[in-house]
């Protein structure tokens, strides 16, 4: 809800995202289609889950994808306890998107939410074992983050074959940390420390010059962030 409405959600129990008309802000999709924009959420993730159908009904895409109509398409979930398919499932069907937008001339606002770094950090047999920690459930998650990057690297370079990047925003953003016993902790649903506050995000695309920013940031600063890239009042 931070991300793409740029406020933060309601503590109040009678204003929930996920039950219709419980968001109480106007999401990116809305506040972008004025300007012609078309919008797609894709995730490998089942939408069910949380109900984020729903939330996203709330913000305003245009269309939706998960793990829910990839199984149609062949999708298989990795395993029992997993939320949904392969991060890499996702991506064909969101370049074939964004890939119809771009024909057409018409701008477009794609979200890809990524499943492999959420808890219980299943990757599909045969992915890579990297041995980058001496923790084995840490080892486990950075094996998981290191092939939603794969995933990602695929999404991008198909935009970039297509034409897409030559005028797009490219913005990669965590929407939590996860701990791992720093303070007897794990995942990040129990405590308010940086291992759970602090998130990474890269911006690219036209006109955005390297540097790095060393004021503090947050989550509802995307949305402002993104109107201003794109010149737009928002």
């Amino acid at each position: 809800i931070a991300m793409l409405s740029g406020v933060f959600p309601s503590p109040e129990t009678r204003l929930r995202a996920n039950v219709p008309g419980g968001l109480p802000a106007v999401g990116v999709p809305d506040l972008l289609r004025p300007h012609g924009y078309r919008s797609l959420f894709a995730s490998p993730a089942w939408l069910r889950y949380e109900r984020k159908d729903v939330i996203l009904q709330n913000l305003g895409f245009d269309a939706m994808l998960g793990a829910e109509a990839l199984r149609q398409r062949g999708a298989r979930q990795l395993e029992r306890r997993a939320l949904g398919v392969d991060d890499f499932d996702a991506v064909t069907p969101a370049l074939e998107w964004a890939g119809e937008r771009h024909r057409e001339g018409t701008p477009f606002f794609l979200t890809f939410l990524t499943l492999s770094g959420h808890y219980p950090y299943v990757v599909p047999p045969g992915a890579p074992h990297h041995a980058l920690s001496d923790d084995p459930r840490h080892a486990h998650y950075l094996d998981a983050v290191a092939h939603s990057d794969r995933a990602l690297g695929r999404l991008v370079r198909g935009l970039r074959a297509t034409g897409a990047m030559d005028s797009t925003l490219l913005l990669v953003v965590g929407d939590h940390g996860q701990a791992f016993g720093e303070h007897g902790l794990y995942a990040h649903g129990d405590g308010l420390y940086q291992e759970a506050l602090h998130v990474p995000a890269l911006l690219l695309g036209p006109g955005i010059a390297p540097g790095r920013a060393h004021s503090p940031r947050q989550l509802t600063d995307v949305v402002p962030t993104i109107a201003d890239a794109l010149g737009l009042r928002l």
